[in-house]
């Protein structure tokens, strides 16, 4: 027989087994627990959204550091106070915001889960916009006891959407007065838009034009030339067209004009419309210098568009980053944990690991998709480390062997922005050159001349017909893609 002291210390020394079950020590569950509430502050901490926790008053109890620098106040200054008291007293100009018509507020007595934007102010008396989502803390018997706000400042969002509805209206304003006609289309030639200017050219209404497709205004005598250069601007051997040849009005007299050509992409850079800028030949003389600044405009006009699309394609990818990924990696570690408790457990360990891969493959897929969207190397670390990523993106993807030369001593500071635009034209030089030169080498050569930056794409492939791209009042410059 065991002493007493043998009895306790083989009870101290693991899991009892009671009625057929193993219970595990206190302490185990203990610091099981502590775990998981340490790393539930780390997740907390880390995140890059505002966390606000506030009672049935709507007094403050908890903010996170996202929250601090949200809202410039640190947890210790909002504790205990009403959270709509310390960042939400005031609308912009000063007046008085009442807490009766605050949507944040109006959350805790519906106690239903809310979203929408409100206008918070910052301890340096700034105001900005915000998104919020509001949900209620019930108790175990289902009654409301607090709220969860959650909060991110979308200054830069309502920046962008002010930046592209100026865009979108200069571009209706252009479109509206331009003095020469100009007709969006799809690749098959159904209208879309047509501005005054070309309705009156043709004689029809727009509403008429929508029946018709573009090829069908051409002369008899004209359309087979004409088919033929669209598709070669559809199949991307050239940049754009330039075309002369006769339209038929709808009283079915000839009218010579004078048609340039180009395509709009969609968000993959992929052709979607056709856009055809058109002059009357017989006014050509005394429109010419018109339509001269009216292309400047628009491309001045694409060039704000792809740099707003630059700004979006790395928004995507910081949100990205910074929430999905993180979600991602709490994931795995909370799998992690999960194995560790489930020992012992085949088939559970087994799907545990099992979705645990599946977890990785996501993991490794966001970090694809977040490179590819806005490379990090280039905000980090500048133009030149970003067209040296580039080379090994194109040769790990398509297998185009891409040579970087960049002169010594570069200085040249440019904005993100210009340097965003700069390696997108690049990465599309080579994307294009890899599909249809038929050459898998190509060179990226980077000077600096003084103050100006020169980048030059070459390639050894089968090339096009330079004569013609130089017709008529072609200057050269970047493609129509970026302006």
């Amino acid at each position: 027989m065991r002493s007493e002291k043998q009895v306790g210390q083989g009870m101290a020394s693991g899991p009892s087994q009671i009625n057929g079950r193993v219970r595990r020590p206190r302490r185990c569950v203990e610091d099981g627990l502590a775990e998981q509430l340490r790393l539930l502050k780390s997740v907390i901490d880390s995140v890059s959204v505002a966390l606000f926790i506030l009672d049935e008053r709507q007094r403050c109890r908890f903010m996170n550091p996202a929250a601090e620098q949200l809202t410039g106040y640190r947890f210790d200054e909002a504790q205990g106070h009403p959270l709509h008291d310390v960042v939400h007293y005031t609308k912009p100009g000063g007046r008085h915001y009442p807490l009766a018509e605050c949507s944040i507020d109006r959350a805790s007595p519906e106690n239903n889960h809310m979203k929408g934007e409100e206008i918070f102010v910052h301890r340096d008396g700034h105001c900005y916009p915000i998104a919020f989502t509001a949900s209620p803390i019930r108790d175990k018997a289902g009654k409301p006891v607090g709220m969860i706000l959650e909060a991110h400042d979308i200054s830069e969002q309502k920046a962008m959407e002010e930046a592209l509805g100026e865009s979108d209206a200069m571009f209706h304003n252009i479109l509206e007065h331009a003095g020469s006609g100009i007709a969006i289309a799809k690749l098959d030639g159904n209208f879309i838009q047509c501005n005054p200017a070309y309705c009156a050219m043709l004689g029809y209404t727009e509403n008429e034009l929508r029946c018709l497709k573009l090829f069908e205004l051409v002369h008899p005598e004209d359309r087979v030339g004409t088919l033929a250069e669209i598709k070669r601007l559809i199949m991307e051997e050239v940049p754009n067209v330039e075309i002369e040849n006769r339209y038929v009005r709808k009283n079915r007299e000839p009218v010579w004009v004078h048609q340039f050509g180009s395509l709009l992409r969609d968000h993959i850079s992929e052709p979607k419309y056709l856009v055809v800028s058109v002059t009357n030949g017989t006014e050509r003389s005394q429109t010419e210098h018109g339509l001269r600044e009216a292309q400047v405009r628009l491309r001045a006009m694409a060039n704000e568009l792809n740099l707003a699309e630059q700004r979006e394609r790395k928004r995507l990818a910081n949100e990205l980053h910074d929430h999905l990924q993180q979600m991602l990696v709490v994931g795995k570690l909370t799998i992690g944990q999960g194995m560790r408790f489930s020992r012992g457990l085949p088939e559970c360990e087994m799907v545990l690991k099992k979705l645990d891969n599946i977890l990785s493959d996501a993991l490794t897929y966001s970090r694809t998709l977040v490179t590819e969207l806005s490379p990090p190397v280039l905000h980090n670390l500048g133009l030149a480390a970003g067209l040296k990523w580039l080379a090994e993106y194109m040769k790990k993807k398509y297998e185009q062997a891409v040579t970087v030369v960049v002169s010594e001593g570069q200085k040249l500071k440019l904005p993100e922005d210009h340097a965003s635009l700069l390696f997108q034209s690049v990465r599309e030089l080579l994307i294009n050159s890899s599909k249809h030169a038929g050459t898998k080498e190509a060179t990226v050569r980077m000077e600096q001349r003084d103050e100006q930056l020169q980048i030059e794409v070459r390639d050894e492939g089968a090339g096009f017909d330079l004569a013609a791209t130089m017709t008529g009042t072609f200057s050269g410059g970047i493609s129509s893609r970026f302006g």
